[in-house]
């Protein structure tokens, strides 16, 4: 009997020790319970203690804008938008401004009779692009503003530098192969026949009037140019100047000689007319360089605007070599 009461009295002290400890247990727990870095008491899984609680922020609900035309397509949904880094080196955004200054070459095209100001309105509104009033201003009164092309005004720069390589009197064209190919006569080419901003006979306007006048050295630096650069749309030299780019060419070249731009700063001026005139040609050129690990801005002028890759035979070479074809904005097209 007396080791059955003992046995019981071992069992009662067991398990008066564990619920003692219990809740010593308990009372600690309370005492301590963790908290955040605010004070906030954070609430543990398990029952264990947690030595550094992590905050999870729940992420926000995604927000699309709704699709509208004049905004661009969100970046998933437009194949283009990975291009635009590069896109903004060849043709920049924000437009480049030329080292020469319009003057009065707007005037001089007006009254030289190579430009009708009504003509020019009308093709402007046509384009999508009416002129502005700054524009306006330097067509009818000239300005001594520097020439800037941008993406948006690329057609009016386009036209105004057509008109002056095709009325402006130089040899490159009354002594190049545009005045000399045989069999063609000078008003069958498309820089010539084509030119629909006037109201007089394409023969009576070539060449027809001194609107700039380049000193020797001047004319060195555009003839110069104009024999080593070529642009996409065909196998041409500026020298050869049988298309409206090819004399747009030309007559950029003139206005920058005149103004005692280096050859240097001609071939680079011609790179970026290029490159808004023919956006999608010189996103690939450019594409072509940075898959060879050259930067756009890197690349020597005089290079690029050569046969091997601005004439119309270069260009698709390099466009056949790519690993990857650059994809241009629906608005950027070649003009």
């Amino acid at each position: 009997m007396a080791g059955r009461l003992g046995d019981r009295l071992d069992s009662g002290n067991i398990f008066a020790a564990a619920l003692a400890a219990s809740l010593i247990v308990l009372f600690f727990l309370v005492l301590f319970e963790p908290q955040s870095a605010s004070g906030d008491k954070v609430k543990v899984a398990g029952g264990l203690p947690n030595p550094a609680p992590i905050a999870v922020v729940k992420p926000e609900p995604e927000v699309t804008a709704p699709y509208s035309p004049s905004a661009p397509a969100p970046a998933a949904d437009d194949p283009a938008a990975k291009w635009d880094s590069l896109f903004n080196q060849t043709a920049p955004e924000e437009g480049v401004v030329l080292p020469a200054r319009w003057g009065d070459v707007g005037p001089k095209l007006l009254s030289s009779g190579v430009m009708d100001y009504g003509l020019l309105d009308i093709s402007m509104r046509k384009s999508g692009r009416p002129l502005s009033a700054g524009q306006e201003r330097i067509v009818r009164e000239g300005s001594g503003e520097n020439v800037t092309i941008t993406r948006e005004n690329r057609v009016f720069v386009l036209s105004m530098f057509w008109a002056l390589g095709l009325a402006n009197e130089n040899p490159v064209i009354t002594a190049g192969p545009l005045s000399n190919t045989p069999d063609v006569p000078r008003d069958r080419f498309a820089s010539t026949g084509g030119w629909g901003l006037s109201r007089r006979n394409v023969n009576d306007l070539v060449s027809s009037a001194r609107i700039i006048t380049l000193s020797p050295r001047q004319q060195e630096i555009v003839e110069s140019v104009a024999k080593k650069t070529y642009r996409p749309c065909c196998d041409n030299p500026t020298y050869f100047p049988d298309c409206n780019h090819g004399m747009a060419a030309l007559g950029l070249a003139e206005l920058l000689a005149s103004q005692n731009a280096s050859e240097e700063q001609v071939m680079r001026a011609v790179l970026y007319a290029n490159a808004y005139w023919f956006p999608q040609n010189y996103l690939d050129i450019a594409e072509y360089f940075r898959e060879r690990g050259n930067g756009w801005r890197d690349v020597n002028a005089s290079a690029v605007l050569g046969a091997e890759y601005s004439s119309a035979s270069g260009y698709e070479r390099i466009r056949k070599s790519l690993r990857e074809k650059p994809v241009l904005r629906q608005d950027a097209t070649s003009c």
